[in-house]
């Protein structure tokens, strides 16, 4: 029979455990409790992500597959509404406030352009609304892995039928011809193929969402969605693109992948040149813009866009009708509304400063958001990818598009995990710590 333990050392070696408990981060704190979505709601989450490129295809009229998969998320999501539906994030509220600002802004113009004020408002809510659901639900990270391979495949393929001809659209301009999909607007699908290439970059490079086979095969379909986004022409797409990877090459905990990231940058940036060289259209957008200073018309939309911020600082021209007002005062580019091309100066000419604030404190959220889900999983990628989405945007207007609010909302979803994550160590901590005192206590 084995000798009974001394009670001295049975304490010393239950004081010890918890100890080494204490060092070391709990099971709870490396895998919080969470609640997963049901198999409706992923499903539906999954479609809407895939159709984010495909927004600005039409279905009918204005109606389009982002949209139709937008509904069906909903509708999804009131058969889980505990999840689905729960606390929003502090950037939706801000949001909320300059939505609502809109809004109010867009009343005494109702009777001039009620149509065009009424579907831009609907279009508005119902992104505000997508970005509270998708928030909510990208926080399961298996979900948001299956999310981003899927939007990355649908811009893979959208990018091998441009290659193949098939739904390949021209549009011919003054300086040549630029290639788009299903006549969706260049600069949009640009934008949308950059954050494809990003998602396909990213997962290998900075996060843990997925595995061994992702890491060979994300290459070889980053190079054709890589030409496709040349041959669009669009420039505010490729400086996006280059901002995300200035943030994705200084991700990596080691130096050595610091230094390996830092490498396929510049190696990215060669190939980049050389693929601007050798495509017409984008050589001539961008030797315009660089030596002529000529942009496409947005050399006279800034200017008068800082006019009319100058004369209604506080509070703007009002929705739709800041359109109408930059179309009559630029009438060379258009006889209608006229975007401002330019999504921050798009905001302060709509609202003004006061509609303004909340709306950049939203933005700053989301970009905090991105940078506290560096220790997640995800890794810099809502980071690289919110980045790449507001450096593109400074050239175009994504208000109402759903690419920039499905972004946000991932950049938000990462960083709703990381307090969480961060939450639970700290409770780990705390109760390893009282079980320790506790312990020591009985001891003495």
């Amino acid at each position: 029979m084995t000798a009974p333990m001394p009670r001295a050392e049975m304490t010393t070696r239950k004081s010890g455990a918890l100890r080494r408990g204490a060092e070391q981060p709990s099971q709870a704190a490396r895998a919080p409790h969470a609640e997963r979505a049901n198999r409706i709601v992923r499903i539906a989450a999954i479609l809407y992500a895939a159709s984010v490129p495909l927004d600005a295809v039409p279905l009918a009229g204005s109606f389009g597959v982002a949209r139709l998969f937008g509904v069906l998320v909903a509708v999804a999501a009131l058969t889980q509404p505990g999840l689905t539906l729960r606390r929003p994030s502090p950037a939706f509220w801000w949001f909320a406030v300059y939505v609502f600002v809109a809004l109010l802004s867009a009343v005494p113009h109702l009777d001039w352009y009620g149509g065009a004020i009424q579907q831009r408002a609907m279009t508005l809510v119902q992104n505000l609304i997508m970005f509270w659901i998708i928030s909510n639900v990208l926080r399961d990270d298996d979900l948001s892995s299956r999310a981003l391979v899927d939007l990355a495949l649908v811009g893979t393929a959208i990018s091998v039928l441009m290659g193949l001809g098939f739904m390949q659209t021209a549009v011919h301009t003054t300086r040549g011809v630029r290639l788009s999909f299903a006549g969706v607007n260049p600069n949009f699908l640009g934008g949308v193929l950059s954050i494809c290439l990003l998602a396909l970059v990213g997962m290998v490079l900075t996060s843990r969402l997925t595995g061994r086979t992702w890491r060979w095969l994300a290459p070889a379909m980053a190079l054709p969605v890589a030409a496709a986004l040349v041959r669009t022409g669009s420039r505010g797409a490729l400086a996006g693109l280059f901002a995300g990877l200035l943030v994705l090459a200084f991700s990596g905990e080691r130096a050595t992948r610091r230094v390996r990231n830092m490498a396929l940058l510049f190696g990215a940036g060669a190939a980049a040149y050389f693929a601007l060289y050798l495509t017409s259209i984008s050589r001539v957008r961008w030797g315009e813009a660089l030596e002529e200073r000529q942009v496409s018309g947005r050399e006279r939309i800034y200017p008068e866009l800082l006019r009319m911020i100058g004369e209604r600082p506080l509070q703007g021209w009002g929705m739709e009708n800041h359109r109408r007002e930059l179309g009559r005062r630029v009438p060379q580019l258009t006889q209608g509304a006229l975007d401002s091309h330019n999504l921050y100066l798009h905001v302060l000419s709509e609202v003004g400063i006061i509609g303004s604030i909340p709306f950049w404190i939203a933005l700053a959220l989301c970009v905090r958001a991105g940078f506290l889900a560096r220790r997640t999983r995800h890794g810099l990628l809502p980071l690289v990818m919110v980045t790449a989405m507001l450096v593109s945007n400074m050239v175009t207007t994504g208000i109402i598009s759903k690419p920039l609010w499905f972004v946000l909302a991932y950049a938000t979803a990462g960083g709703m995990v990381a307090l969480r994550e961060r939450r639970a160590s700290r409770l780990a901590r705390m109760r390893d710590e009282v079980q320790h005192v506790v312990a020591s206590a009985r001891a003495g």
